[in-house]
């Protein structure tokens, strides 16, 4: 969005929020980028991949690091540069960014790390000699200073921003007051900013704000509030938290102040998604849950812990999505829930529940997510209708019984189930069941003889220690529709069942075992991560069709085979990361149309960089070599 290089067409009403979230995720699904394995809601990028980020964006990013600190006047600065980001230190002065001068068509100016360590400071000359100057800025982050107030001065200058993270500023005490000049920002993230204690005049004219942290209710100005009715954009994307209700002072804070406060609250009837956080009063003002909110998609009350029932969320005709959390006093769901009308909930697409203790009722619907309830019964046989079914940390369920799955489940996954044991034989009867992931279930032994339904396409199975054995049907060629198949964390597994993969199979992952496959036709890609039991890869093992192979940590890995790669027509990317016993690459090991050679970390290479025979690549685009090479010799052309 910063770089104006996402384009909306006449006929595609979705917000660039939208189809932003659409491109982020598609370089998610193809591993440019992954989920943190310490954090699930956090990104981290590959070395590799991130070296290779840094060839292709050249000159238009540049990243201030911790190494470059004390020699900036030695760093290569564009003028053409367009994104800068930096290692947030305990005193920033201007000097630090003084190299930044001749660059004034900047369009992100971003701290790191985003979270908060330690105090840090920001010289206010930054603000008066470096950001008056960045009048093309889109996004400005500032996160985890400790700013008293952003200058009023500031915003003309800032007329294009889009994006202004402010989070843990712990020491923020104002907003500037003429913050409704700025009428381009779509963004405004103030959380964790614990000493702002009300908002400015004229948030109600940023009408193309999509989200904001929270809105804060003062003692004096409680009728500001009123000008979130201005917001018609407010919480319009679901991929965005839209805006958490409000936080007021602490001697506000008791059960009948929230409740009259909460009434005052009613927003726009355009808002799309409305997120409830914290609220104590004993019950819900009759707003929420009142069918003139004809937009609202997606609604989540989360930590109310005094209500003792919830609205009339039913008679919101196109909600979809609804993320129910911490009701604590919830023990029944009755006609009040549904609005007592014909049809409630005729939109609705997905509903989740979590950590609610005393819960004991549900209904028919799509999609369900069912997380930290382990007294929860049986009764799922009973949604004819269900298609998803997620079952997120159910710690006490050690099996699934036969009769519990719907017959038309399309996927299903199950995480965190501790001491689950088994699967049921009812996974076999699952004709329609295209999607499944097992994760985290350490005590699962085995897969059910029959759980394997030939419609099955996309299978991961990750950290599941004790999982001895895959069930067979996977091994059907002619009979099983499989294309992606993950399989990470299980040292049990000793390997596939016998028979061969089927030939529809484009993806195979395969992370810390010590399986591979015997045949695997038709795979386009192939990432083999932290198999340290693998030494070689046999002869034959790379189908033709192989258009991306990743060797990763696969440290006992003596050699790539001899299977003359360079016949495979396909192949365009070949990355070795952390394989330390690979001693050289030989021109078998190089396919001619190669686009992409990574090579980290594989320190006992030891031929001459000139027998690589890298003349032979005439498709090369990128090669990265990374990491101690002792015994490599670089000469030559």
């Amino acid at each position: 969005m910063a770089e104006g290089l996402i384009h909306q067409v006449e006929e595609d009403q979705r917000q660039m929020e939208h189809l932003g979230a659409k491109y982020f995720h598609e370089l998610l699904s193809r591993s440019f980028i992954q989920p943190s394995s310490n954090n699930a809601s956090r990104i981290v990028m590959h070395d590799l991949i991130n070296d290779l980020a840094q060839v292709v964006m050249g000159e238009v990013c540049f990243s201030l690091e911790d190494d470059k600190r004390e020699n900036n006047k030695q760093c290569i600065i564009f003028e053409r540069m367009r994104h800068f980001s930096f290692n947030r230190s305990k005193y920033d002065i201007f000097k630090k960014f003084e190299v930044f001068n001749k660059v004034e068509h900047l369009r992100s100016f971003i701290t790191l790390p985003i979270q908060v360590d330690k105090r840090c400071y920001l010289s206010p000359k930054v603000f008066h000699d470096l950001l008056l100057k960045l009048r093309q800025l889109r996004v400005l982050s500032l996160s985890g200073y400790e700013i008293s107030e952003l200058p009023d001065w500031i915003v003309p200058c800032l007329y294009n921003l889009q994006v202004l993270i402010l989070c843990n500023c712990k020491y923020l005490t104002k907003l500037p007051m003429n913050i409704g000049n700025l009428i381009n920002l779509r963004h405004l993230n103030i959380s964790g900013s614990l000493q702002l204690k009300e908002m400015p005049p004229r948030v109600g004219d940023l009408t193309n704000l999509q989200t904001l942290s929270k809105f804060i209710v003062g003692k004096e100005k409680r009728s500001g509030i009123k000008e979130l009715k201005n917001l018609l954009n407010l919480g319009g994307n679901s991929k965005f938290q839209g805006y958490t209700m409000f936080e007021d002072s602490d001697d506000l804070r008791n059960e009948s102040n929230e409740l009259e406060v909460f009434k005052l609250l009613q927003p726009h009837e355009s808002l799309r998604k409305l997120v409830i956080g914290c609220y104590n009063g004993p019950m819900f003002p009759s707003w929420i849950g009142d069918p003139s909110f004809s937009k609202m998609v997606h609604l989540s009350p989360k930590k109310c812990k005094n209500c003792s029932w919830l609205p009339p969320l039913g008679r919101l005709l196109f909600l979809k999505e609804l993320d129910i959390e911490g009701m604590d006093e919830i023990e029944n769901v009755g006609d009040e829930f549904y609005g007592e009308i014909v049809n409630p909930f005729p939109s609705l697409e997905s509903l989740n529940f979590g950590n609610m203790p005393q819960w004991k009722d549900w209904f028919t619907l799509e999609t369900l997510q069912i997380k930290e309830c382990d007294e929860l019964g049986s009764g799922l046989e009973n949604l004819e209708g269900l298609l998803h079914l997620s079952l997120h940390d159910c710690g006490g369920v050690v099996s699934l019984e036969e009769q519990t799955l719907p017959c038309n489940l399309q996927s299903l996954t199950v995480n965190g189930c501790s001491i689950l044991e088994k699967l049921p034989n009812a996974l076999g009867r699952l004709t329609s069941l295209t999607d499944m992931r097992i994760e985290d279930c350490p005590k699962l032994v085995s897969f059910a003889e029959t759980s394997f339904q030939p419609t099955l396409r996309d299978v991961v199975v990750k950290n599941c220690e004790t999982l001895k054995s895959l069930p067979d049907g996977m091994m059907m060629i002619n009979s099983c529709a499989l294309e992606s198949l993950e399989i990470e964390g299980c040292p049990s597994l000793n390997g596939f069942p016998k028979g061969e993969l089927p030939t529809t199979l484009k993806i195979l992952k395969i992370k810390n075992c010590k399986i591979l496959s015997n045949n695997t036709c038709g795979l386009g890609w192939l990432s083999v991560w932290e198999c340290s039991s693998l030494r070689t890869i046999p002869r034959g093992h790379f189908p033709s069709t192989l258009k991306q192979l990743c060797i990763w940590n696969c440290k006992r890995l003596e050699s790539i085979p001899e299977t003359r790669l360079q016949n495979f027509t396909s192949l365009r990317l070949l990355g070795l990361n952390n394989c330390t016993d690979v001693v050289s690459l030989s021109e078998s090991s190089l396919a001619t149309n190669l686009k992409f050679l990574m090579i980290s970390d594989c320190e006992n290479i030891k031929r001459p960089l000139s027998e690589w025979v890298l003349h032979t690549l005439t498709s090369l685009d990128a090669l990265l070599i990374e990491g101690p090479f002792p015994d490599v010799v670089f000469e030559g052309n």
